[in-house]
């Protein structure tokens, strides 16, 4: 009987299309996921959230001497080859003079952007880029970086993070 109940599982798992690829985060109920050696900047906020309570909060002022990219990062992460969608809903604050931001993926390297110097401001706004995994790729990792033509400083708000295999 309990094998009959895992297969019956599998196989609605499959006609619903959810795949093992697919990541999602709300933000929620984070544990230790979620990490960085820059507590001060990045950090999961109860200030706004497009959904439920909790959003991922980057708010930078000015960057630590030495620092080239300010990241945030989660092991727990593993996408097989293919393409993905990555979606959010960001919300900058009105001052904010960040321009962009990556998703990267650290094994092997993939690397993705966000332009936002045409996203209004003040407002959750839905944003969207697609990836191409060529060999299966874990840690992702999502940096601001200190050059202010592609980072900046300023605070933005991500929630409903998702990564969807095509």
């Amino acid at each position: 009987m309990k094998k009959l109940a895992v297969v019956i599982a599998f196989v609605s798992l499959n006609a619903m299309n959810i795949t093992a690829q697919d990541v999602k985060f709300d933000f929620e109920n984070v544990q230790k996921e979620w990490w960085t050696k820059y507590k001060e900047i990045w950090s999961v906020s109860t200030e706004k959230a497009a959904e439920g309570t909790k959003s991922l909060k980057f708010s930078c002022g000015d960057f630590p001497a030495g620092a080239n990219n300010i990241q945030i990062q989660n092991k727990d992460v593993k996408l097989s080859p293919g393409t993905y969608t990555i979606t959010s809903k960001i919300f900058i604050e009105e001052h904010s003079k960040v321009v962009g931001f990556s998703i990267n993926l650290k094994e092997p390297f993939v690397q993705t952007g966000f332009k936002l110097n045409k996203v209004p401001t003040n407002q959750w706004v839905s944003i969207s880029e697609e990836m191409l995994v060529e060999k299966e790729a874990s840690v992702l990792i999502i940096s601001v970086s200190t050059n202010p033509k592609w980072g900046g400083t300023g605070t933005f708000y991500l929630d409903d993070f998702k990564i969807i295999s095509k």
